[in-house]
């Protein structure tokens, strides 16, 4: 208890005697706090402040929910939340000028999360690592958002999620829409129409993908040969691989060999 006190005592008083503009703000602490004494700071910095940078990371036994006063900071350029909560019924108007948005094991709803990227015309850069609620999003629902996105990043388990929650419905309906049982059914015949039913998607800005914890199921698979075929704009594709050596070979020709619409670079690590 006393640490934090001290802690917070020194952030109030470093941005009370602040005289100057706060363009930066990180908060990465090193012991627990409370919801109201970081809140009362995210609320500072949003009336007296133009921030442009603001990276909350905090301990995953935490909850903290976001504050509403942190979507009033519309200066914002790069919003990087971990272990965040975000319940807040999707009302804010969002951020004009954020061109860098991460997201780690962030809480959120699919409909929060579909309206504040929607809400960022500039979004250059998103990351996406772990999970981002009850239901996550399908592939076009959230590409649908990313008109200007230049740079992707995201987790492999969200990847396979993405093309699993884009299989139509009468087939999901069918298998429950769970990995585990389209492995027990056909996942060829399931799969094998997306790129068709979604032929006229196209991600005509984004220039490189990032798939950390990627593996060579079906779905993942499948989610690389979308992007593939749908950026022509795309340059490098780097795939974070956690195959055995002996299938990475196998994985990476499988990737090779697909449909794309510009010259890309592959890189399995």
């Amino acid at each position: 208890m006393d640490e934090r006190c001290k802690l917070f005592n020194a952030i109030h008083q470093v941005l009370l005697m602040r005289q100057g503009p706060i363009h930066e703000f990180t908060f990465d602490p090193y012991i627990s706090c409370n919801c109201f004494e970081l809140d009362q700071i995210i609320l500072h910095l949003s009336r007296n402040h133009t921030v442009k940078k603001l990276r909350l990371a905090l301990d995953s036994e935490y909850s903290y929910k976001l504050p509403l006063c942190a979507f009033s900071m519309h200066q914002l350029t790069d919003l990087d939340l971990s272990h965040v909560d975000i319940d807040h019924q999707p009302i804010f108007s969002g951020f004009g000028s954020l061109r860098s948005l991460c997201l780690y094991s962030v809480k959120i709803s699919k409909k929060a999360l579909l309206h504040l990227l929607s809400n960022c015309p500039s979004l250059k850069r998103f990351s996406l690592l772990g999970f981002i609620g009850h239901k996550d999003c399908t592939i076009i629902e959230l590409f649908d958002c990313l008109h200007v996105i230049e740079d992707l990043t995201i987790y492999g388990y969200n990847a396979r999620q993405l093309v699993l929650d884009s299989v139509p419905e009468e087939l999901s309906t069918s298998t429950s829409n769970t990995f585990a049982e389209l492995e027990y059914y056909d996942v060829n015949e399931v799969y094998s129409g997306i790129l068709e039913k979604y032929s006229d998607v196209w991600l005509e800005h984004i220039k490189e993908l990032v798939v950390d914890y990627f593996n060579n199921s079906k779905p993942s698979m499948e989610f690389v040969k979308f992007i593939l075929a749908r950026s022509p704009k795309l340059k490098k594709v780097l795939i974070g691989s956690v195959v055995e050596k002996d299938e990475e070979a196998e994985m990476l020709k499988f990737l090779l060999q697909a449909p794309r619409a510009s010259t890309v670079e592959i890189v399995v690590k």
